[in-house]
C-alpha cells in the first residue's frame, strides 16, 4: 500500500493535469441533517459518471462525481453535506468513497437547488 505522502503527490499531479477543470466550491459540512454547517472553500473536480457506472437506483444520470484532494479535507465528509458551485447550483452529497489512504475523496453529488 502506498503511503499517504505518495497519495498526496499523486493527487497533486492529477490536480495539475486537471488544470482549468478544477473549480471552487463552497462546501457545507454537517454532523447531522439539521445541524448548523461548518463552511469551507475548496477546489474540486466535478465530472459526469461514465454510462457504465450509472445504475437505476444509486447513481442517477445527472449526478456528478466530486473529487477533492484528501490532504485538503480537514473535516469528515458526511451524507448531510452539500456544495455550492459558482453557477449558483447546490448539490447534496449522496455517497462518499476514498479519503485517507487514497489521493481523493470521491463524492457522488446530486443537484438539489
Amino acid at each position: 500500500m502506498l503511503s499517504q505522502i505518495a497519495m498526496d503527490q499523486l493527487a497533486n499531479h492529477a490536480v495539475q493535469m486537471y488544470g482549468d477543470l478544477m473549480e471552487p466550491l463552497t462546501y457545507r459540512n454537517r454532523s447531522a441533517p439539521n445541524a448548523t454547517p461548518v463552511v469551507y472553500t475548496v477546489q474540486a473536480r466535478l465530472k459526469h459518471f461514465r454510462a457504465s457506472e450509472i445504475d437505476l437506483e444509486p447513481i442517477l444520470r445527472n449526478d456528478l462525481e466530486c473529487r477533492i484532494q484528501t490532504a485538503l479535507v480537514t473535516w469528515t465528509p458526511m451524507r448531510y453535506d452539500d456544495v455550492d458551485r459558482a453557477d449558483g447550483t447546490t448539490w447534496q452529497v449522496q455517497g462518499i468513497l476514498g479519503g485517507p489512504g487514497h489521493p481523493f475523496y470521491k463524492m457522488q453529488v446530486r443537484q438539489v437547488g
